[in-house]
């Protein structure tokens, strides 16, 4: 048995735990905090098993547990966040977990050596990064990763030496049904469609409030909020127009036609799958 001794000044039950990677090193089976709070009418001792007045996962220099001892019982952040087996968890498999965790919940600051490369990632959690910058950051459609760069350093704790390369590797793609040639970031968004738009479902209003600059309840209108920004974003560069311009259909085209005609036949797509029922 493990015991995690804590006081507090004030009339709340409420005090920075320690370090995710202290509380959790030691080979027990559970660990309890004892807490004294010295403020309020008179001085109090309470104890309780640590993983119930876990709320919420903050970060300084390192990951730290916030501790509530008054949370009723399955409020604590491992319920709220099906994240029990984060106590289970060493090594790299407890960064992957936290990076998971505070991918977009959180601004922080966070450099102990448990950053990681993007390109050691497994290609299952790169993925994740891919959609979630096309999902909270429609100005990648333009090449400007000026946002997406710092959250996924300190929100994510990932380094990337070529961040467009995440989006735009490989070039550009011709999409048979569609008849054109689209951008590497036009054909992953397509190809990842279904997981693009579920991040979407799922954004609290004060993501969508910080990432796009506007909030709504309805999903909907949030979808159509994303393809509006996308729209407003979206980059035709000079080699795609060249690409398409090699195609019959666009013979005798100008340049400004065919990047009209590309963006359309895109967002037409775009808008018909997002439309869908996940």
């Amino acid at each position: 048995m493990g015991v995690e001794v804590k006081k507090t000044d004030s009339a709340k039950w409420e005090v920075i735990g320690g370090s995710i990677y202290e509380s959790l090193k030691n080979d027990i089976e559970d660990t309890y905090v004892l807490m004294a709070k010295l403020g309020g009418d008179k001085p109090e001792v309470r104890l309780r098993k640590y993983e119930e007045c876990i709320d919420d996962l903050n970060v300084t220099h390192s990951p730290r547990f916030y501790l509530n001892l008054d949370l009723k019982e399955g409020e604590d952040y491992l319920t709220r966040n099906d994240a029990k087996d984060l106590l289970e968890l060493s090594g790299d498999e407890l960064n992957k977990k936290i990076r998971q965790l505070l991918r977009t919940q959180k601004s922080t600051w966070w450099s102990e050596g448990e950053t990681v490369s993007f390109a050691d990632l497994p290609q299952e959690e790169k993925g994740v990064y891919l959609n979630e910058g096309i999902a909270l950051f429609p100005e990648v459609f333009k090449g400007d990763y000026r946002k997406f760069t710092p959250w996924l350093v300190y929100s994510c704790f990932v380094w990337c030496g070529n961040v467009r390369d995440i989006f735009s590797a490989g070039g550009n793609k011709y999409v048979e049904d569609m008849q054109i040639y689209v951008s590497a970031i036009m054909y992953r968004t397509l190809q990842n469609v279904t997981s693009i738009k579920q991040r979407i479902v799922e954004m609290t209003e004060d993501e969508q409030i910080k990432f796009w600059g506007r909030s709504t309840d309805d999903i909907n209108e949030r979808i159509d909020n994303w393809l509006e920004l996308v729209e407003e974003n979206l980059k035709v560069s000079s080699d795609l127009v060249a690409n398409n311009k090699k195609l019959k259909i666009y013979e005798n085209y100008a340049d400004e036609e065919i990047c009209k005609s590309v963006k359309s036949i895109f967002m037409s797509r775009l808008n018909c799958l997002m439309k869908k029922k996940l």
